[in-house]
């Protein structure tokens, strides 16, 4: 499992954007009632992690603009039963 997570803090940090993101079904969803994203690492574990910016880059619905995010907050290693 170690070896899985440093692949993929390693696709986090060579991502431009998490359209960059191919391993580990990426999506977005709500972590503790926050914006989110997530990666799978497998075994039931996955790495939730949201946008890090003073003002985080947003459409004009509120969702969070993926495509203009360069700054992450890991929020959770852990099982998706723990958000």
């Amino acid at each position: 499992m170690a070896e899985k997570l440093k692949h993929r803090i390693s696709d986090l940090r060579a991502a431009v954007c998490t359209n960059d993101l191919l391993v580990g079904d990426p999506r977005e969803l709500n972590y503790s009632g926050e914006k989110a994203f997530t990666i799978d690492l497998g075994d039931d574990l996955s790495i939730f992690f949201c946008a890090n910016h003073n003002k985080n880059p947003t459409f004009e619905n509120g969702k969070i603009d993926w495509d203009n995010v360069s700054r992450i907050r890991i929020l959770n290693i852990g099982s998706h039963h723990d958000q």
